[in-house]
């Protein structure tokens, strides 16, 4: 095998974390391993490519052992059994390993794990999984697509609903890639220009890009994140279409603007340096712990304490304790399924689910509707979301538009991006955009 078996340990009780959890992988990396500086570069590499590629792939072998195994429901395995058996079928069917190694190391994780008891049954499935046919999944609803890209058919079904044919196949392969890496510069406390000199000085090579105040990394011969410039708090990483927003938001210095989702707060720098600094920001979120990483973000950009005041709320029930008509402008970024977001987290395909769209348009919508009552009359509402599913992007804010006749919608004005199902709006694809799959719609109150 291309690495030893002490590595398919690690990635079993990475996958055991994740499963017991519910975290990310990446997540689930951090906490078993702890102190990551201990893992030789060469190695962590590897194992965050393995991982990066497994996540892609962890629903289809999924899939496969539940197709294998007659005598229980893959959901009703222990963790650390599911976990051992999706790795031998990704290192079997998509890596192309020897069926013999893979469950020789598959049998001796399992053992070394839980001890003799469930040795017996990991051996048979992997044995059944060495001439495992893909083309059987498709008697289980994947189509080719899905089996040649890894991604479940309602992923498939949602894109399908955006996008003409002939481009689906683009943007299902843009989101297997690793995504571009884009830096935005703090410009209430440097130039772009000379941070784009300095980071080239560090070894760190970059280009302008449709925002004046966003660049892309092409090289690096060290990290970003060790640059001088990153450790004073000159740049942060933030996605092009993510950086969007608050330019459509476009805050005037001197107002006040609420973030109702805040957290982990690159838009909210983002508006407090199109403020120049000047003015107030209320950033909201439901989550403590968040809002906590939030305020060492702020200290590391030295963003000013009187500028951003965070607070812990549900932002649907903010119109009830600040009232309504008191803000310039609001913006929402929501909890959404994270279509376009994949790149960096794959294993999130996964969790795309009818249900699970429906349950965040109905929190999309109620959030989106505090905002309508929060800012005044002739103020701005931005609306963004980095998934793609129309009932979660251009269904809400058709649903906005309907509960509020003051409210209208505004064309967005960008140098980058497409008009979406409603033409005001504009939507991001990697394929085309080198971005994230992401939706920004500006909306105006009466």
């Amino acid at each position: 095998m291309r690495y030893l078996l002490k590595d398919l340990t690690l990635m079993t009780k990475i996958l055991d974390e994740h499963y017991r959890t519910g975290v990310s992988l990446k997540e689930a990396y951090y906490r078993v391993v702890k102190d990551p500086f201990s893992v030789p570069t060469q190695r962590a590499r590897a194992i965050h490519r393995r991982l990066m590629e497994l996540g892609k792939r962890k629903g289809l072998c999924e899939e496969i052992i539940d197709d294998v195994v007659q005598s229980a429901d893959f959901e009703d395995l222990h963790p650390t059994v599911k976990a051992v058996l999706v790795t031998a079928a990704d290192e079997m069917i998509f890596e192309g390993e020897p069926p013999a190694l893979v469950t020789d190391a598959a049998v001796k994780t399992i053992k070394d794990l839980m001890g003799e008891g469930p040795v017996p049954f990991v051996h048979a499935v992997c044995h059944d999984l060495e001439d495992y046919d893909l083309n059987r999944l498709k008697e289980r609803g994947y189509d080719d697509l899905c089996i040649e890209y890894h991604f479940p058919p309602e992923f498939v079904d949602k894109v399908r609903e955006v996008l003409d044919p002939d481009e689906i196949e683009d943007l299902l392969e843009a989101l297997n890639r690793p995504a571009p890496k884009y830096v935005r510069v703090n410009t209430l406390r440097a130039d772009v220009e000379e941070v784009a000199e300095r980071l080239e000085d560090e070894g760190v090579e970059t280009e302008p890009t449709p925002l004046p105040d966003v660049l892309r990394i092409t090289r690096e011969e060290i990290p970003v994140v060790r640059t001088s410039v990153w450790k004073e708090g000159l740049v942060f990483t933030q996605d092009l279409a993510s950086a969007a927003v608050a330019h459509v938001l476009d805050p005037e210095p001197g107002s006040f603007v609420i973030d109702l989702c805040a957290a982990p707060g690159g838009k909210t720098t983002h508006i407090a340096c199109l403020m120049k600094g000047e003015g107030r920001i209320l950033a909201v979120d439901a989550s403590d712990w968040r809002l906590e990483a939030m305020k060492e973000k702020l200290e590391w950009q030295r963003i000013p304490d009187d500028l951003v005041e965070l607070k812990h709320a549900d932002a649907r029930e903010l119109p009830d304790e600040l009232g309504e008509d008191v803000a310039d402008a609001v913006l929402v970024d929501p909890p959404c399924s994270g279509m376009g977001s994949v790149q960096k987290r794959p294993e999130m395909r996964w969790n795309l689910s009818r249900k699970s769209i429906r349950k965040y348009a109905k929190l999309q919508y109620e959030i989106l509707k505090a905002a309508v009552q929060l800012v005044k009359p002739d103020g701005t509402i931005v609306y963004s979301t980095c998934t793609m599913s129309v009932e979660e992007n251009e269904g809400v804010i058709r649903r906005i538009l309907r509960a509020f006749d003051d409210v209208s919608l505004e064309e967005v004005h960008l140098p980058f991006g497409r008009s979406g199902k409603l033409p005001e709006t504009r939507r991001f694809y990697p394929h085309v955009d080198d971005c994230q799959g992401f939706f920004i719609a500006k909306l105006k109150k009466g």
